[in-house]
């Protein structure tokens, strides 16, 4: 599902929620397919058109969907033959990056934190004689996204074990978002659905805790009262702070349409009535007005 960055509907939630610069937020939802990565990257969009820079970071770890949306456009990598060494320096071209995979973008731990990262990082999974590990360690390098006229800047989801547990551990992942904010204006997380519980995924009551923000997105017409209540009280018992809620209308059926489905299921009883009245309703103008 692609939603413009020009909606007026994104304009609104943009106005409440992103208005203010330096701001973390994490969009989660209760359950799978319910619109979290297309509300993330219109968001990230429409902040991108604001002049913030803006980045957003894939921990949807059940659905990830950033990865796909990579541009890896570049040559494959083939070996060349060592040529004889010459007095001239080699000539390379311009804004040329040599050929690389998802997994080169993690690089090996540094013996000491960067001057850029805060100091106060917690040792992860560090031992005896093991140099500490800092956030570039544990996710991707950020990419640029090129696909159907979007361009921003993202981190895929983690794909090894051993990194989604240090993840998890408290304090990590506010250090990254501390990183991120040094370096981008917004960081935009999109997460794993609140009320799936699996070994796999980073709890998105850790991340949406992380956050300055968390945004609850809900399928009108699908997502029922009890299962908005339960992830609502996942984010509560984390200590998230909750802006709201924006509710996707995508399946939600409009007024025709529903009367529509009262009218046919009298059919069987009362054949005679629901016809006309059927007829009636599809030829409304006024029900087929957007409102």
């Amino acid at each position: 599902m692609n939603i413009p960055s020009e909606n007026v509907e994104i304009e609104q939630i943009y106005s409440q929620v992103l208005a203010q610069p330096n701001r973390s937020l994490a969009i989660c939802a209760a359950n799978a397919n319910e619109g979290v990565t297309s509300l993330a990257i219109a968001l990230a969009q429409r902040n991108l058109l604001a002049g913030h820079a803006t980045l957003v970071v894939d921990l949807n770890l059940y659905h990830p969907a950033l990865e796909a949306l990579l541009d890896i456009s570049q040559p494959p990598c083939t070996k060349q033959e060592p040529k004889q060494e010459s007095k001239q320096a080699p000539k390379q071209a311009p804004n040329t990056k040599p050929c690389s995979s998802l997994s080169s973008y993690l690089p090996s731990a540094p013996t000491s934190y960067p001057s850029s990262y805060p100091s106060s990082y917690p040792e992860i999974g560090r031992q005896q004689n093991q140099p500490l590990a800092a956030p570039a360690d544990l996710l991707s390098a950020p990419a640029l996204v090129t696909a159907h006229n979007l361009v921003l800047t993202g981190i895929t989801a983690p794909n090894k074990r051993e990194l989604v547990i240090k993840l998890r551990q408290p304090g990590v992942l506010e250090s990254c978002i501390a990183a991120w904010m040094q370096e981008y204006t917004t960081v935009i997380i999109d997460t794993s659905p609140l009320n799936r519980i699996n070994a796999h995924n980073i709890p998105p009551e850790r991340v949406a805790a992380a956050c300055d923000g968390t945004l609850l997105m809900v399928m009108a017409g699908q997502t029922t009262e009890t299962m908005v209540s339960s992830a609502i009280s996942k984010l509560q018992n984390a200590q998230a702070h909750l802006l709201g809620c924006v509710f996707n209308d995508r399946d939600n059926p409009g007024l025709k349409d529903e009367l529509l489905r009262k009218v046919t299921s009298l059919s069987a009883r009362f054949n005679w009535l629901s016809r006309p009245i059927a007829k009636f309703l599809r030829n409304n103008k006024l029900l087929t007005m957007e409102l």
